[in-house]
């Protein structure tokens, strides 16, 4: 919900009309009897990959490409599984988030100052074979809380970044160079090794890390909280977190995300 939410007491009798807060005007606080406290079960991290549970929580930017979601399952082009059965996600990129036109995302909201999310993303070839990884393919985790305010935490075929879009400002953090590695098949083309990202708060800064060997996490970069606040980046709604492909368009590749871990304090 974009706007903030007041609840104030009502009573309505049978056969009348329904009287707020008793015919007084509605204040910052107002007494009332309440119902009793329901817990909410918050879907941190179902399984291997959470997106596969369809919970309310997920939620795209703007209407979605359907074509450009793919659930991937155990078979090598075993493409569009059900949800529950699938093993990966393959995001197809559809320009970049700051262009707003339908981007590949899909995420769910910062609940929570302290928290942690990862993933382990690898970039796939183009449609056509001997082109493999598009030079403007990036994929990964970002940190969104609006079209010209965002973190990006990416794999390219030539990087690791974590890139600034804030505003007028659009710049990368920092990155470092990844070493290419050559396909069997006789094939000259360069494939990317799978890469853990990592981003952790805790309340103050974002903690950017990842992993070329299994766990062994070291950290890239360092960004304040604050450059997302909406005092700042602007926006109106929050921070919402989760995994994005950009790329001028279908034909740049695909990043392959094998696990999506989402926890909060």
């Amino acid at each position: 919900m974009g706007r903030e939410t007041y609840l104030a007491p009502v009573e309505w009798k049978k056969e009348e009309w329904p009287v707020v807060n008793g015919g007084l005007p509605i204040d910052t606080l107002v007494k009332a009897n309440i119902l009793p406290t329901v817990p909410v079960e918050k879907h941190l991290d179902a399984g291997m990959f959470a997106p596969t549970t369809g919970d309310y929580e997920w939620m795209y930017i703007q209407n979605p490409i359907k074509s450009n979601y793919q659930w991937l399952g155990m078979s090598r082009g075993d493409k569009n599984v059900k949800p529950s059965q699938a093993v990966a996600l393959a995001l197809l990129p559809h320009g970049t988030l700051t262009e707003n036109n339908q981007p590949t995302f899909v995420g769910r909201r910062q609940e929570s100052a302290t928290f942690t999310m990862e993933t382990l993303v690898g970039l796939t070839e183009t449609t056509d074979a001997e082109s493999g990884v598009a030079d403007d393919l990036a994929a990964g985790l970002s940190v969104y809380q609006i079209n010209d305010g965002h973190l990006d935490f990416v794999v390219t075929n030539r990087q690791i970044a974590v890139r600034c879009k804030l505003k007028s400002i659009d710049y990368t953090v920092k990155s470092i160079d990844l070493e290419k590695k050559v396909t069997v098949k006789g094939s000259d083309k360069l494939r990317l090794r799978n890469v853990k990202l990592r981003v952790r708060s805790d309340g103050n800064m974002y903690y950017f890390d990842y992993a070329l060997k299994d766990n062994e996490f070291q950290e890239l970069c360092v960004v304040n909280c604050s450059l997302m606040s909406t005092e700042v980046a602007g926006g109106f709604t929050g921070v919402t977190l989760g995994l994005m492909a950009e790329g001028k368009n279908s034909q740049s590749g695909s990043g392959v995300f094998q696990y999506f871990h989402y926890d909060e304090k």
